[in-house]
């Protein structure tokens, strides 16, 4: 009699779950970013809504900008329309307003934002990445 005994069929096993892990990994990041995109454009109407309006400059300011993949910032201020020289020196209309001067008290219209915005994305985007997950699962 001949025989053969073949081992190590488990790598097609383990590549199978491999393709697997990658196309979860790929959906949870595609749900995840929708996500937070969703969270960062409530945390800038929330912003544009409770800003204090003179020109409207600033208000118009308030924007998210993708800064990689995976990034998201929100930012207020730094344009050509909110920089203001006096003086010898120039300021960001979005840092008098957020935190004041000498002459004006703060009117936080940011960071307040951004403190009651987080933890709700961070939990909005757990959220949908098992509701993802759960989905994936589900489908094989």
């Amino acid at each position: 009699m001949i025989g053969v005994i073949m081992k190590g069929w488990g790598h097609l096993e383990h590549a199978g779950l491999a393709l697997r892990f990658a196309r979860a990994y790929r959906t949870a990041g595609k749900v995840a970013r929708a996500a937070a995109d969703k969270g960062t454009d409530r945390m800038v109407k929330e912003m544009q809504a409770g800003v204090a309006v003179d020109r409207g400059s600033l208000r118009d300011s308030i924007r998210k900008e993708r800064v990689s993949g995976k990034t998201i910032m929100v930012r207020a201020g730094g344009t050509p329309e909110t920089m203001h020289a006096r003086g010898s020196y120039t300021f960001d209309e979005a840092l008098a307003v957020e935190y004041g001067t000498t002459k004006m008290p703060a009117q936080p219209f940011f960071w307040p934002v951004v403190d009651r915005a987080r933890e709700k994305i961070e939990r909005d985007v757990g959220v949908e990445v098992d509701a993802a997950m759960t989905a994936f699962k589900d489908d094989d």
